[in-house]
């Protein structure tokens, strides 16, 4: 799909500010900022003074949440076959650190989302490899 022009100018705007805010980083990582996984983002952080599994969870739950309860995607949700794509796959992350937060999410909140999801009449995409640890096998 041809990506809208005003679309286009906006990434370009969005990588010159990201330049001149983030000089200290390398250009390349910059530039592709998106495909930036924890291990890339660790290297500018010589000390870590947040638990990052702890605010990865609460970050992805507060971001579902917040997704759910805005007007728009409600809207949406009423007027055309809707579906989230992987919510709690922490994209970025290496497996171990994915297994790792799953375990996290409280069982009870997933529960309340996923509810919440059915009411709208939305669908939610859970890929296997967000579950099954590495080579483990279906059953």
């Amino acid at each position: 799909m041809a990506e809208y022009p005003e679309i286009a100018e906006a990434r370009k705007e969005l990588l010159a500010k990201a330049k001149e805010a983030w000089r200290f980083l390398d250009e390349g990582d910059i530039e592709n900022f998106n495909y930036m996984n924890y291990r890339t983002v660790m290297k500018y952080i010589p000390e870590l003074t947040t638990d990052v599994a702890d605010f990865a969870v609460k970050t992805v739950v507060e971001n579902f949440k917040s997704l759910l309860a805005n007007e728009d995607f409600r809207r949406l949700c009423k007027t055309v076959p809707t579906s989230i794509a992987h919510p709690f796959n922490y994209c970025g992350f290496g497996e171990e650190e994915k297994s790792r937060f799953l375990t996290l999410v409280d069982d009870g909140i997933l529960r309340e989302c996923f509810a919440e999801l059915n009411k709208l009449g939305a669908y939610i995409e859970i890929n296997v490899s967000a579950v099954l640890a590495a080579g483990a096998e279906m059953r």
